[in-house]
């Protein structure tokens, strides 16, 4: 069950529900017995999103999160009527998995494509019409290219050229993208960033990288290219980007 709480007077105060308002800026991290992979950069993107934290907003999040089980916490700065407000929800694991069949929407739906939390409605939303198409994640095209998933970054793996494609498009810069890209480097791949459409992924091993799943191959892309199977590369950085876990600093 979700626990919600507002931040209010230094502390974190359990609320039963969100007041309304525009979301500004959004953030969600993975944690499994107190480790999570480069909370810092979390930190650093929500808090260079909404221009600065209220001191002791991030030290009270992690201290709230249990030191066992799995956890996907989320933070949330709300514009309502008394102003900017911030909101924590600490939300069990949803199921992990290492494959995901995607589909790519004709229609770009965000309105702030390098912000993470206004349009997270609306990527739900697409996302769960993917999914009665049989898919696990959208795949937004932007301008025809593709951008990113609803909720996740794609990533290619041309073992022909040796090269990890990054997507050039406007997308949230993705905290698991670089974690994952800087393992690469460090194991002597090629990374180019690269503006292409599905239709140049024929052959290519994509996966779809995320703060929960870490990296997923897509087994499947529904009325899209045809793709590489996963190879011992993803099995390998699934492990190096959960290796890199720490134990939440409060």
């Amino acid at each position: 069950m979700d626990t919600r709480f507002g931040w209010a007077e230094g502390s974190l105060l359990e609320v039963e529900s969100l007041p309304p308002g525009e979301v500004v800026a959004a953030d969600s991290w993975f944690v499994s017995g107190g480790l999570s992979v480069a909370n810092e950069k979390h930190f650093s993107r929500f808090s260079g999103a909404v221009g600065g934290l209220p001191e002791g907003l991030w030290p009270a999040l992690t201290r709230a999160t249990p030191p066992s089980g799995e956890w996907f916490p989320r933070v949330e700065c709300v514009e309502t009527e008394s102003g900017r407000e911030f909101f924590f929800t600490l939300r069990p694991s949803p199921p992990r998995t290492l494959t995901a069949v995607v589909w790519a929407s004709p229609d770009d739906p965000r309105t702030t494509p390098r912000v993470k939390g206004p349009d997270l409605v609306r990527l739900g939303e697409l996302r769960e019409h993917a999914q009665k198409l049989g898919a696990d994640e959208a795949v937004v095209l932007s301008d025809g290219v593709v951008a990113e998933g609803a909720y996740s970054t794609v990533l290619a793996w041309r073992e022909d050229l040796g090269q990890v494609w990054t997507m050039d498009a406007p997308r949230i810069p993705s905290i698991t993208e670089e974690v994952v890209l800087d393992i690469c480097r460090e194991k002597g791949l090629e990374v180019r960033r690269i503006a292409v459409a599905p239709e140049d992924l024929e052959g290519a091993e994509v996966w779809v990288v995320s703060a929960l799943h870490g990296l997923r191959h897509v087994s499947r892309w529904i009325d899209g290219p045809a793709l590489a199977p996963a190879s011992s590369l993803h099995a390998g950085l699934q492990e190096a980007w959960w290796g890199t876990a720490q134990h939440l600093a409060a």
